[in-house]
């Protein structure tokens, strides 16, 4: 297996290193360079490609030119270097690679820009083996797009032909030759035995003659009616353009990008666990990048690899959710999903309570002292609690943030439970002296904040009954009591 990549200067990284298990799930935000580790990869082996010959019974990575980075989609040649920088002063700006192997040395592949346009690719004459090479290239990676679609009608092409189009992102335009492929290698009952299992169709096939047919179609059975995939969900389409890929490639290392797009909550765990199973079976490697909490869930902390942008080395999850354990224990509850968002915006509200209480509390009280609010709180991660502590908030925003080794930006909101006025502004002056926002409700109970005029109105009236108390003078007590309150809130959220 791959054990770990050293990348410099490659797009979005100065300097990045990260290590690889069997399988491997990437979350990070956008642009943070998820799709670049990928990139990285292919690039090391189109690189290896060129500057590999024989030498004797082993190996020597030499030096050579060339006019184009066929492996990863490029416009201009700056793009690919960290900050577009094609040089450094008088010196030109070099991308390296390195990749280790299990069981063998690491070595570096370094990419800079010639006098002209061309690149130039250099091995520094290092030497291997012949296992050596034939372990890389056991491991080649075969790249797993997210789907695009499906064109209406599909050519039949060439597997060169398939693997440019690949390159340049045109996905849509070769699914049916996959699958058509799959046929011919005699996958095909496998392809649509793993479909049986996600959906409820009873029959896969893809009938093309070559000596009649102009185009490519695929039929699946549902409901004794025969569609082609054109006419299936983007779901379905999202899971054969998976499958196909992982079937079809006999290689080692499968790199994933996004395979939740398009899926419902329980298909992305069954296809992760498919992939899952797939990758054991077949003794290969699994790189999969995501967005989506589902697939982060159902992924061993180990497994986890989080990439901020910036940072040399990824977070570790599974250190982080050693400490989480002594969060929880302590009444702070922090879902894996919680962890990216966290990573990710480094705005916090934690709260006593239930967060969708507090989301529908914010969302009515919010717009009351900002009329943008809904927009402003958008990247707010709302954090519960299951109560208060002698060590709640402080004690525990110091764990998370030495957890997950970042400062965090925090508001504490809560009613007064217990607390004495006395002890209620010896934690607010701690707050201000921590730099912190720290907001007690003037109220023991935050369920007074909640109050209907109108219920509390019809409620008195059934209380009163026929009681000679003129109803009107009632409600509008209890309006006017109710503004009050209301008043001093917002006056007070706009203070802090």
């Amino acid at each position: 297996m791959v054990e770990y990549i050293n990348i410099k200067n490659f797009k979005s990284f100065k300097e990045f290193q990260c290590s690889f298990n069997q399988l491997n799930v990437i979350i990070g935000g956008n642009n943070s360079g998820k799709t670049s580790i990928f990139h990285a990869i292919q690039l090391f082996y189109f690189c290896f490609d060129k500057i590999c010959n024989i030498k004797g019974s082993d190996y020597i990575l030499s030096k050579t030119q060339t006019s184009a980075l066929g492996a990863i989609p490029v416009i201009q040649i700056k793009d690919i270097f960290y900050e577009k920088k094609l040089r450094s002063g008088r010196h030109p700006t070099r991308i390296i690679i390195s990749l280790k192997f299990y069981g063998f040395p690491s070595f570096e592949i370094e990419i800079y820009q010639a006098f002209s346009l061309n690149f130039m690719i250099t091995g520094k004459n290092k030497i291997i083996s012949k296992e050596h090479k034939e372990f890389i290239e056991q491991y080649r990676p075969v790249y797993i797009p997210s789907s695009t679609g499906v064109a209406l009608k599909e050519d039949l092409v060439r597997p060169i032909a398939q693997e440019n189009l690949i390159i340049q992102g045109r996905y849509g335009e070769i699914i049916r030759n996959l699958i058509f492929r799959l046929k011919q290698t005699d996958k095909l009952k496998l392809f649509e035995h793993h479909l049986k299992q996600l959906f409820n169709i009873k029959s896969f096939d893809i009938p093309f003659d070559e000596k009649n047919d102009l185009f490519l179609y695929s039929f699946f059975k549902e409901n004794n009616s025969d569609l082609d995939i054109l006419y299936s969900g983007s779901g379905f389409i999202q899971v054969s353009n998976i499958l196909a890929f992982f079937l079809l490639y006999d290689r080692k290392l499968i790199l994933i990008d996004e395979p939740d797009s398009h899926l419902h909550e329980e298909l992305q765990i069954s296809l992760y666990r498919l992939i899952s199973d797939l990758t054991r079976t077949n003794d290969s490697q699994s790189i999969i990048s995501t967005h989506s909490h589902i697939l982060m869930s159902e992924a061993a902390p180990q497994d986890l690899i989080l990439i901020e942008k910036g940072c040399s080395k990824p977070k570790l999850i599974s250190t982080i959710f050693d400490g989480i354990d002594f969060l929880r224990d302590n009444g702070l509850t922090l879902p894996s999903n919680k962890i990216i968002e966290i990573f990710k915006n480094k705005k916090v509200l934690f709260i006593e309570g239930f967060e969708d209480d507090y989301k529908n509390f914010l969302k009515i009280l919010g717009p009351i002292v900002e009329n943008n609010f809904n927009i402003i709180s958008k990247e707010l991660v709302i954090i519960q609690s299951l109560g208060a502590t002698n060590k709640w908030p402080f004690e525990f925003i110091k764990s998370l943030e030495k957890i997950m080794d970042i400062d965090i930006q925090y508001i504490y909101l809560a009613d007064r439970d217990l607390h004495t006025d006395k002890q209620i502004e010896k934690l607010e002056k701690r707050a201000k002296k921590e730099k912190h926002k720290q907001f007690f409700l003037n109220r023991r109970n935050r369920e007074c904040y909640l109050l209907d005029p109108e219920i509390i109105h019809l409620l008195l009236l059934e209380k009163i009954n026929n009681n000679h108390i003129e109803q009107n003078w009632v409600k509008n007590q209890i309006i006017e009591e109710v503004n009050r309150e209301r008043d001093e809130i917002k006056a007070e959220f706009q203070y802090y």
